[in-house]
C-alpha cells in the first residue's frame, strides 16, 4: 500500500499562514544531519494537506498550472458561513484534482476564533481506509 501513496521528503507540520524564516524551522524535516522520508498513508496526508496551502497557479511554470487551492483567496475575509462554504468549495476543488483521492466523504469548516477557521477533511483514499485531516486557516 505505500507504493500506492508513493513516497517523499518528511516536511515539517506547520499551520496555514505561518511564516518560516529562521534555518532552525525549515520545512524538511532533518535528523542527524539527513533527510527524514515519509510514506504511505502519512505522505498522502501530508501531499493533500500541502496542496491545501499551496495557491493554486504557483507551480504553473513548472508544468502543473491546477495544483494548489484558492483557500489563500479568503485572506481579509470575515469568519461567517459564508466565507466558510467558500473554503469548503475550495477543498473540493483542490482535493478533486487529486489522483489518490477516491471520494471526499465530509468537509467540516467551523469558526475556532474571529480570525481562525477550523477544517476537518475526511477522505476516502483509493484502495485504503478513510483518512481523516485536521488544520486551520487563519483569516487576518
Amino acid at each position: 500500500m505505500s507504493d500506492t501513496y508513493f513516497t517523499d521528503f518528511k516536511m515539517n507540520n506547520r499551520d496555514f499562514g505561518d511564516v518560516v524564516s529562521s534555518r532552525d524551522q525549515a520545512d524538511i524535516a532533518i535528523s542527524k544531519g539527513d533527510l527524514l522520508a515519509v510514506s504511505g498513508r502519512e505522505n498522502l496526508t501530508q501531499a493533500l494537506i500541502h496542496r491545501l496551502m499551496t495557491r493554486k497557479g504557483d507551480l504553473k511554470e513548472l508544468g502543473h498550472p491546477e495544483y494548489g487551492s484558492r483557500l489563500h483567496e479568503l485572506q481579509g475575509q470575515p469568519n461567517n458561513e459564508r466565507t466558510q462554504s467558500l473554503a469548503r468549495l475550495y477543498i473540493h476543488e483542490a482535493l478533486g484534482r487529486e489522483k489518490r483521492v477516491e471520494e471526499i466523504e465530509r468537509v467540516e469548516v467551523t469558526a475556532s476564533t474571529a480570525n481562525t477557521m477550523t477544517i476537518r477533511i475526511r477522505i476516502m483514499p483509493k484502495g485504503g481506509e478513510s483518512l481523516t485531516l485536521n488544520m486551520s486557516q487563519t483569516l487576518a
